[in-house]
C-alpha cells in the first residue's frame, strides 16, 4: 500500500476516534497489555516428540464411486500393526468395504515418505461397537517406525497435558500450503476433560479438551513421555452443528482387549418352537486377531423384560429374584470366522418376560470375563417349521389400509468439511396409505396384477447432531395441499415382486416428499418361488428397484426431499423361508432377506450397501401384511462443487390390513 493511503487512513482513524471517544484509535494502536507469565506446561522432549510423529500415519481411502476419504492412525500393539479407527477405513458395515486403503509413512518429510498400497495392508480385527480397526502392514519394504507403548486411560487425571497427533484436514493442509503430496502430521496441545463412564461404572471415553479435529480420527492421544492414552474418535457439536472444543477418545484398554482377543456382539436367528420349548441359534462375534481366545460361552435365563441388565465382571453376577431357567452354555468358537456358536433352549416366554443372555470369553489375560447382559431378540413371536405353499394368489379388487414408517440416519464422512453442512441427520417419515389390487386386463409373467395409491397422510420429523427441529410452516403447508392431489401405481409380476412404479402429483414441489412411500413398498415386495418351501429353504432374486436417496438434498433443514429424483439400485437378495406365525388368527411365512445393492455404473450418485430384515406373507394369498427391512448404504454424491460421501441407514416398517 502506498504511503500516501496509509497516512489518509491513520487521518481517518483519528477523525472516526474524536467521534467515538478515542476507540478507533485504541483499536489501531491499542496500548501495551500486561505481561502475565505463562503457566509452565511440560513439552515432550524433541526425543519424544520425534517418536510419537514418526508413528502417525496417514490414511487415505477410496470408496465406491471414486469418492476419497482421509483419516489418521498409528504403530501399536505389535510390530508393523496400525491401530484406527473403524469408520476410518470404511469398517463400520462389512457390507460395504471400501475399494483401497493407502498408509503414507512420515508424510510431508522429504526423503522419508513412504506410501504403503492397499495390497500391503490387512484388516486384522474391527471393533464396531468401539469403533476400532487393526491393520497390518504385510512385507515392509522398508523399516517402519516402532510402535507407541500403552497407557491406561484409567490412569489419567482432569487438567492432565496431552499431545494430539494426526492429519486434520486431510491434503487440504498441504494443497493451501504450496504442496501436493500428503500432509505432515499436525501436534497439537490438549487437556484431559474428565473420563467418561457408561451405566455400568465402565470407562467408556476420554474426554479431551482441544487437539481433536475433523479428520483427526483415528490419531493417537499421547501423554508428554509419549504413551499412547487413547485414539481420537470424534468431536462435540452444539444443536447449530458448531464445535464445542470437546472431543472424545477410545480409551486404550478396548485397544488392548482388542489386540489380546475377546467377545462383542450378541445375535439370534429366528426362534422356533420345539417340542414344548422354544429353540434359537445364537452367534457371538469376536475379536482375535492373535487367536488367542480359549473359550467363549453365553449364560440364559428368562427375566424381568424391564430388569437391569447384570453387570460385566470377572466373576459370574447373582441372579435376581425373578430370575428362572438359568443355564451355561459353552459355544463352538472358529478363530478363522471370529464367531461362536450354538443354540438355546428355553420355556415359552411368560407375559412381560425377555430372554436374556451373558456372554463370556477366556484367553491368556483373563480366566472369564463376562460382558453385560443384554436381552436377546430371536425374531419376534417363535415359528413353527413347516412346509407351506409359498406363491401369489391376491384376491382380486382388494383394498388396503397401508401404514409405512421410514427412518433415515446419515453421517457426513467427510466429518463436515468440505460440505459445510452438519456432521449427522435423523429424519422419520409416516404414511398413511389407500392400496387397491386388480388384476391386469392381459397378464402375464411380468405384469400380473396393479396397485393404485392414495395418500391419507404424512407426518414428518427430524433432527440435527441430536438436537431435534421444528418441522418449517412452509413445510407443513406443502404437505396438507400435497396430499390431495398425490397419486401412485406399482405394477406387480406373477411372483409378487413390483418390477415398475409411477407416482404424479399436481404439486411439483410435493412429489419428492412423497416419493420414499412408493420406493418403500416396492422394497417389502420379494419375489415368492411359487413351490411348497420347507423350513430353511432358500431362493436368490435379482431385481431393480427405485430408492429415493435420503441425504439432506437441496435444503439441508429438511432431511425429506433428495438432490434428484429417485434414482434405480440393483439389488441381489438372498431369501430364506423360516417358519409360520399365527397372525390375527392367519398362518403367515416368515421370510428373512439378505443381500446387496448397488447403484447402476457411471451412475451420478453412487451408492452401495447391504440389506436385511424380515417379511411376512399370508400363506393363504400371498399378501405381504408386514415387513421390517434395514439398508445400511455408503452414498457418494456431488453437490455443486465438492465430493461428498455419507454413510447412513434407512429404516422401513410396512403393515397393510383391511381398509376401513
Amino acid at each position: 500500500m502506498a504511503r500516501p493511503v496509509l497516512r489518509r487512513l491513520a487521518f481517518v482513524a483519528a477523525l472516526l476516534a474524536a467521534a467515538a471517544g478515542g476507540f478507533a484509535v485504541a483499536f489501531l494502536f491499542p496500548k501495551p497489555a500486561p505481561v502475565i507469565p505463562a503457566l509452565p506446561i511440560p513439552k515432550p522432549t524433541s526425543e519424544v516428540l520425534a517418536r510419537m510423529k514418526a508413528a502417525t500415519v496417514f490414511l487415505e481411502i477410496e470408496h465406491p464411486g471414486g469418492v476419497l476419504t482421509t483419516g489418521s492412525g498409528w504403530f501399536g500393539g505389535e510390530p508393523n500393526w496400525i491401530v484406527t479407527n473403524a469408520h476410518v477405513v470404511g469398517r463400520l458395515d462389512p457390507n460395504q468395504p471400501p475399494v483401497k486403503v493407502t498408509a503414507f509413512v512420515n508424510p510431508g518429510v522429504t526423503g522419508k515418505e513412504l506410501a504403503l498400497r492397499n495390497d500391503s495392508l490387512r484388516v486384522l480385527a474391527v471393533d464396531r461397537d468401539m469403533d476400532l480397526a487393526l491393520v497390518q502392514v504385510l512385507n515392509p519394504s522398508a523399516p517402519l517406525p516402532a510402535p507407541l507403548p500403552f497407557r491406561p486411560s484409567a490412569t489419567l487425571t482432569e487438567l492432565e497435558p496431552l499431545v494430539v497427533l494426526g492429519f486434520p484436514g486431510g491434503r487440504r493442509l498441504a494443497e493451501k500450503n504450496r504442496r501436493t503430496d500428503p500432509p505432515a502430521v499436525s501436534v497439537i496441545a490438549a487437556t484431559v476433560g474428565t473420563l467418561r463412564r457408561d451405566a455400568f461404572d465402565n470407562l467408556y471415553a476420554v474426554q479431551v479438551h482441544g487437539g481433536i479435529l475433523h479428520g483427526g480420527s483415528g490419531g493417537p492421544v499421547c501423554d508428554r513421555d509419549g504413551n499412547c492414552v487413547g485414539v481420537a474418535q470424534r468431536v462435540d457439536l452444539d444443536h447449530t452443528s458448531r464445535l464445542t472444543g470437546i472431543g472424545y477418545a477410545v480409551p486404550t484398554e478396548y485397544v488392548t482387549g482388542l489386540i489380546a482377543g475377546r467377545a462383542g456382539a450378541v445375535s439370534a436367528g429366528q426362534g422356533y418352537f420345539k417340542s414344548e420349548s422354544v429353540a434359537a441359534p445364537v452367534t457371538v462375534h469376536c475379536h482375535d486377531p492373535r487367536h488367542k481366545l480359549t473359550a467363549v460361552g453365553l449364560v440364559a435365563w428368562v427375566g424381568d423384560a424391564n430388569a437391569v441388565p447384570r453387570p460385566p465382571g470377572t466373576t459370574r453376577p447373582p441372579s435376581a429374584p425373578n430370575d428362572t431357567d438359568e443355564s451355561e452354555l459353552p459355544l463352538k468358537y472358529d478363530p478363522k470366522a471370529q464367531a461362536a456358536t450354538g443354540e438355546l433352549t428355553f420355556p415359552k416366554l411368560p407375559a412381560g418376560g425377555a430372554y436374556w443372555v451373558q456372554p463370556w470369553y477366556s484367553n491368556a489375560l483373563v480366566a472369564k470375563q463376562y460382558l453385560a447382559a443384554v436381552k436377546l431378540d430371536a425374531g419376534g413371536a417363535p415359528v413353527t417349521r413347516r412346509a407351506v405353499e409359498l406363491g401369489v394368489k391376491y384376491p382380486p379388487d382388494r383394498t388396503w389400509a397401508v401404514q409405512l414408517r421410514r427412518v433415515v440416519e446419515l453421517t457426513d464422512a467427510d466429518g463436515g468439511e468440505s460440505s459445510g453442512l452438519p456432521t449427522s441427520f435423523k429424519s422419520v417419515t409416516d404414511f398413511t396409505a389407500t392400496e387397491r389390487v386388480t388384476k391386469a386386463a392381459k397378464a402375464d409373467l411380468k405384469t400380473a396384477f396393479h396397485r393404485q395409491y392414495g395418500l391419507k397422510d404424512l407426518t414428518p420429523w427430524r433432527s440435527r447432531n441430536g438436537y431435534p427441529e421444528a418441522v418449517p410452516a412452509p413445510l407443513l403447508d406443502l404437505i396438507r395441499k400435497g396430499i390431495p392431489g398425490f397419486r401412485g401405481s406399482g405394477s406387480q409380476s406373477a411372483f409378487g415382486d413390483m418390477p415398475a412404479t409411477a407416482t404424479e402429483s399436481e404439486t411439483a414441489e410435493f412429489a419428492p416428499l412423497a416419493d420414499p412411500l412408493l420406493s418403500g413398498i416396492q422394497s417389502a415386495f420379494i419375489p415368492l418361488p411359487n413351490w411348497t418351501a420347507q423350513p430353511l429353504g432358500t431362493w436368490n432374486a435379482d431385481r431393480e428397484v427405485r430408492w429415493s436417496i435420503p441425504t439432506a438434498g437441496f435444503d439441508p433443514r429438511l432431511l425429506l426431499a433428495p438432490p434428484v429424483p429417485a434414482t434405480p439400485v440393483r439389488e441381489s437378495l438372498g431369501l430364506t423361508y423360516l417358519g409360520v406365525r399365527d397372525q390375527a388368527g392367519r398362518p403367515t411365512a416368515v421370510v428373512a432377506v439378505a443381500g446387496k445393492f448397488a447403484s447402476a455404473p457411471g451412475a451420478a450418485v453412487t451408492v452401495s450397501g447391504s440389506t436385511n430384515g424380515e417379511v411376512s406373507v399370508d400363506v393363504e394369498t400371498g399378501e405381504v401384511i408386514a415387513a421390517t427391512l434395514r439398508r445400511a448404504f455408503a452414498l457418494g454424491f456431488a453437490p455443486g462443487r465438492a465430493k461428498q460421501r455419507w454413510t447412513g441407514t434407512e429404516d422401513l416398517s410396512l403393515s397393510r390390513g383391511a381398509a376401513e
